[in-house]
């Protein structure tokens, strides 16, 4: 227990020295005696305070932990999600390679064989012209003869 030093007289509380403003009758100065020994009540307080101390750090490291694990689950999903997008993209990725490789193939057939046409069509007109003149010169020209075996 502490005894409590307080404003009692009106006097005291308009003092021109007084270095706070707003003092009221009744207001506590300070304390003029303690009259129960404190070293148990702090002893107490400083074992309580350890305690809750040491309480809040395993609340903390659980909490912590706790996140920790939340986390690296959540982290695990989003990179399954990932490997799985990943994997459906490569098919697909792999479905339209497959797809333009056949189209080349197509073409290129397609290419060659208008090609083919396109070239053997004028070259049989050329060598039955060839051998119309063969024919006409009774195989006296040799350069006819040449172009008639080179077809």
């Amino acid at each position: 227990m502490a005894i409590a030093d307080t404003l009692q007289a009106p006097a005291c509380v308009t003092h021109p020295d007084t270095p706070r403003v707003g003092w009221a009758l009744g207001d506590v100065r300070g304390v003029l005696e303690i009259t129960q020994d404190l070293s148990e009540n702090l002893a107490a307080a400083r074992g309580v305070g350890l305690a809750l101390a040491g309480f809040l750090v395993i609340i903390t490291l659980a909490g912590s932990a706790a996140l920790f694990f939340s986390m690296r689950r959540s982290v695990g999903a989003e990179r399954q999600k990932a490997e799985a997008q990943l994997a459906s993209d490569a098919a697909r990725v792999a479905t339209l390679d497959a797809v333009a490789a056949r189209s080349a193939t197509e073409a290129k057939s397609s290419f060659i064989s208008n090609m083919s046409h396109e070239l053997h069509t004028p070259l049989t007109g050329m060598l039955g012209f060839v051998e119309l003149m063969d024919r006409e010169t009774h195989g006296r020209s040799a350069t006819y003869n040449i172009a008639n075996m080179s077809g």
